[in-house]
């Protein structure tokens, strides 16, 4: 008998486990008979183990991909569309005009569709005239368009005298809902805004890149519209320069300063001739001068020359006086001599006459009073300051 050799063994390898699929632990068997001497078991799958979540940017936002920290598989991934703003009505700037008329203006984006399905913007202003409400609406509103995208630049006329008082704007929906508005960095100002000339003088005189010029006009005009508030009893206890703390210097303005801007006429034996000329300081600067006419007033020819040209113009016959009107006088030409030339035939009579020369004639009348005065005097500042601002 030949004793038994016994079993050679030899190494069953094992399988490592993966997040998927199972494994084997390592076993043994006979090389030579093949007999299992240890078996194998099984190890079960580990399953996946999720990583940090990583952000993928898509062009309409952003995926949220969560992989297995093991194997890299995908276990997840979630889409964040970006925020989509809605339209919004947004304040722009708030300017004041001084060319032919002292205006404020309001530039207001307005979403293309809230504008086309019929929006109108409102301006309210409670002057010491009363309370005036400028609507703009359709082709108003249309014609207000400037050449940014969606904005609208909407106007109202301010009175000399109301330079303090607020201006309010208001944006509304065809069914008349007010629309929020917002400043361009975002903040929310509610349903709707309001400014005076004195905020926007603060504005100018705190901004450093404005030129000493354009400071200058400004405190002129707030001085222009403190004075005009006392002489008409608007407010006259708060006049608008006193909130900036401006203190008006008018003592260097006497009737000697404007003796030069005369009225004339050449031909005073024709029927129609000047008898006297008043300036009125309402949000524009217009000149009336008063006429006597002999005969017919139609069977007069009347051309009025101004810095833009020569129109014909019409006397106007009210409460039994005649007048002509100059109108919208810009701030840099309160000193132009404007000429109104009468014509009847080969007769003419040409008038000349001005802001300046009725400014004069208040400052050489004593009776006038103090304030009457200050007021001449204030707007021969704001025409001076003016002239230098715009280089005239």
């Amino acid at each position: 008998e030949i004793p038994a050799t016994g079993h050679t063994e030899e190494v069953i390898p094992g399988k490592a486990a993966t997040c998927t699929a199972t494994g084997l632990t390592e076993g043994k068997k006979c090389s030579v008979c093949g007999e299992i001497l240890i078996a194998q078991e099984e190890i079960p799958a580990l399953g996946h183990t999720p990583g940090e979540a990583v952000r993928e940017d898509t062009e309409t936002g952003y995926d949220m991909v969560v992989c297995c920290a093991l194997c890299g598989t995908e276990l997840s991934r979630e889409f964040f569309a970006d925020p989509v703003e809605e339209p919004k009505v947004v304040m722009h700037t708030m300017n004041v005009s001084l060319e032919s008329e002292i205006q404020m203006i309001y530039t207001v984006e307005i979403p293309a569709e809230l504008a086309e399905s019929g929006a109108k913007v409102v301006l309210t202003k409670e002057g010491g005239y009363g309370t005036v409400t400028k609507v703009f609406e359709g082709a108003d509103l249309a014609a207000c368009k400037t050449g940014e995208p969606d904005c609208y630049a909407v106007k109202i006329g301010v009175a000399s005298g109301e330079m303090n008082r607020p201006i309010t704007v208001e944006v509304f929906d065809a069914e008349g809902t007010a629309q929020t508005l917002y400043l361009r960095s975002g903040t929310e100002l509610g349903t709707s805004a309001e400014k005076t000339v004195v905020d926007y003088v603060e504005a100018v005189l705190n901004n450093p890149s404005n030129s000493a010029e354009k400071k200058e006009l400004a405190k002129a005009l707030l001085v222009y519209g403190g004075c005009a508030q006392v002489h008409f009893r608007v407010d006259p206890e708060y006049p608008a320069y006193a909130e900036l703390g401006i203190v008006p210097d008018l003592s260097g303005v006497t009737a000697q300063t404007v003796a030069d801007y005369t009225n004339s006429q050449t031909n005073t034996d024709m029927g129609v001739k000047a008898s006297s000329i008043t300036t009125f300081v309402d949000s524009n600067i217009y000149i009336r001068l008063y006429l006597t006419v002999e005969g017919e007033a139609d069977d007069y020819t009347i051309a009025l020359t101004t810095p833009n040209g020569i129109k014909e113009i019409e006397i106007v016959s009210k409460d039994g006086r005649y007048y002509v009107d100059i109108p919208d006088i810009a701030s840099g030409y309160i000193d132009y001599p404007y000429s109104i030339t009468v014509s009847k035939g080969e007769q003419t009579n040409v008038i000349t006459t001005g802001v300046l020369s009725y400014v004069r004639s208040v400052l050489r009348n004593s009776s006038n009073s103090a304030s009457k005065q200050d007021l001449a005097k204030a707007l021969y500042l704001y025409n001076q300051a003016a002239n230098v601002f715009f280089g005239r």
